[in-house]
């Protein structure tokens, strides 16, 4: 990771990725467009198995002769049922839970359709997840779970949760292993997809990140000299969420989509221009350079502190780069109401560029904190050490880990399709074409 901010750090005229390289030819797809439902794909990461049938024997271990063998575990007994099609108890179920020793635990439940279940517990900061898996049965709203593997070795631990609205309750369970409120867990998203389209452009979302979508064509902004060239930008389609109302200055905590033409964007400056190649290049290689700024348009006047959680991800007709950022004017504490989670992509033509923001949270943010004086200075000297620290926090996370679920804004932006059409310019009036005799006229006025 390449830190850019130093002590004397003034805000930024032009922020840019920096990969100065020529810009890479995407007019012949890499790709043909994806096909995709009308709903946004499932949550990645969901895990299925088919189990054993109850009566299936395990096959004798080989044994060498007089050779002594440890004592087998006996098999826990696994309720085995089938789980009906249409359970509300099928899917993934998350939550974010305080920890003895750690900043929380992000706790992650796949009931799977076919009867198996996976439980994934992250303590945050703390090293690898613990994975439980084994088998769930549905009665009405009850989930009886058995895990009977616990990283990769036997166990018995069994849990029934009850669902309630949206929330897996837990109602039977070892209290002296998770304490009175249990292990309460929220779905992974509503189920509920909402669909957009404006200008040539759509895509959906669940519910659970907002209720609607509202496009617009917003006309060009002239380049000024000013940071972040004084918001100039070229005629462009805005996505913005919940009827929320426009800003006059751009926020990248805001939800928001938007969608430019490459060309006209590349023709506002060269830092632009350069930053668009960077991106381009990222896309042709497949790769991202972990020391290097990620391009993002709109412009923000200051500097990229930091990219983490950072994914390649493909859209209908385009790929791009989705990753938790945060940028700063100066060396301070890290305000965690500021970071955002945003999406850098082009269209497989080359034609469009495509970006999408939302605010995000996670516990693994540190809480918001003044210096001073002393211990300013001491600050800064270990300033470097200190993102080094949060970026590999929150890198280690899974997506239940932030609020909004990091799966449900991929998930959003893997359902573009972007195939704009701007509104076609009204041409500049002209001065009507003189007459023979009018033209003989302006010549005598002329002489005269």
């Amino acid at each position: 990771m390449r830190f850019q901010l130093i002590l004397t750090l003034v805000i930024s005229a032009v922020v840019v990725g920096g990969c100065a390289g020529p810009a890479a030819n995407l007019a012949a797809p890499a790709r043909a467009p994806l096909v995709v439902p009308t709903s946004a794909p499932t949550v990645v990461g969901f895990v299925t198995a088919t189990p054993e049938p109850a009566n299936a024997q395990p096959p004798a271990p080989a044994m060498a002769p007089d050779v002594a063998t440890a004592t087998v575990p006996a098999a826990t007994e696994i309720p085995v049922a089938p789980v009906a099609p249409d359970s509300r108890l099928v899917g993934t179920f998350s939550g974010i839970l305080p920890a003895a020793d750690a900043i929380g635990r992000v706790v992650t439940l796949d009931l799977a359709l076919d009867g198996t279940a996976i439980m994934t517990t992250q303590f945050i900061g703390k090293g690898n997840p613990v994975v439980e898996s084994g088998t769930w049965v549905g009665d009405g709203d009850k989930a009886v779970v058995t895990f009977t593997q616990i990283d990769g070795q036997p166990q018995d631990n069994r849990i029934t949760w009850t669902l309630q609205g949206s929330t897996l309750v837990t109602t039977e369970y070892d209290q002296a292993q998770y304490g009175s409120t249990g292990l309460p867990l929220t779905r992974v998203g509503t189920g509920d997809i909402v669909e957009t389209n404006f200008g040539g452009v759509s895509f959906s979302f669940d519910s659970a990140l907002a209720q609607s979508a509202q496009g617009q064509f917003l006309p060009a902004a002239p380049v000024q000299q000013a940071p972040a060239l004084g918001g100039g930008a070229p005629e462009r389609i805005q996505f913005l969420f919940n009827d929320q109302p426009p800003s006059e200055f751009f926020d990248p905590t805001k939800p928001q989509v938007y969608v430019y033409p490459v060309q006209e964007l590349k023709a506002l400056d060269p830092g632009v221009a350069e930053g668009v190649a960077s991106l381009e290049k990222i896309l042709a290689d497949r790769t991202i350079p972990p020391d290097q700024d990620i391009f993002v348009m709109p412009l923000v006047p200051s500097s990229q502190v930091f990219h983490t959680q950072t994914r390649l991800l493909d859209f209908v007709n385009g790929s791009g780069v989705g990753f938790i950022t945060y940028y700063a004017q100066d060396v301070a504490p890290l305000r965690s109401s500021q970071a955002f989670w945003t999406f850098q992509g082009i269209t497989l033509d080359g034609r469009y560029y495509v970006s999408a923001f939302w605010n995000i949270g996670t516990p693994a943010l540190p809480e918001d904190r003044e210096v001073s004086g002393a211990e300013y200075d001491a600050f800064a000297k270990a300033y470097e050490r200190y993102i080094n620290d949060i970026v590999t926090t929150v890198s280690s996370l899974p997506p239940a880990a932030f609020n909004p679920n990091l799966s449900l804004l991929e998930n959003m932006v893997r359902s573009l399709n972007v195939t704009p059409i701007f509104p076609t310019p009204t041409p500049a009036p002209t001065a009507p074409t003189p007459t023979p005799q009018a033209a003989a006229d302006a010549e005598t006025a002329k002489i005269l």
